[in-house]
């Protein structure tokens, strides 16, 4: 079975069961615009696999989402592919509650492609001579 879904509450939950491939995309649009039209859920809620989403598993996600935008439905996401961890709070600034700028280790690009050699500087005359 490729999705399963209940409706609790005047919800349409829809489970999907394994991540899509290009075969089951359409079957399984198919399937949720079916499902949308026969329960007229006030929102939609499609509980994603624990693998994280192909390509497949995306499109079926934009065109659910097209769907509802299109019928004024909410539509949730509940992605199973990432497991809840504690992480540290972000350092705050004091100005409005944006994270403060960090800064990055890194080297700087250079400002000429590699086997370019240094030309002449402003207001310094080239030491051979060019057609013009």
């Amino acid at each position: 079975m490729l999705i399963s879904h209940e409706v609790q509450q005047g919800a349409l939950r829809i489970t999907l069961h394994r991540d899509l491939g290009i075969a089951d995309r359409a079957a399984a649009v198919l399937r949720i615009d079916i499902l949308i039209a026969a329960c007229r859920p006030k929102a939609v809620i499609i509980e994603l696999p624990q693998a994280p989403p192909s390509l497949a598993t995306l499109s079926m996600i934009a065109r659910a989402k097209r769907r509802c935008e299109g019928l004024n439905i909410p539509l949730r996401l509940i992605d199973n592919s990432h497991p809840v961890t504690s992480r540290p709070a972000p350092d705050l600034d004091q100005t409005g509650g944006h994270p403060a700028p960090r800064t990055a280790d890194h080297q700087p690009l250079p400002l000429r492609p590699p086997g370019h050699t240094e030309g002449p500087r402003a207001g310094e005359e080239e030491s051979s001579s060019r057609p013009i």
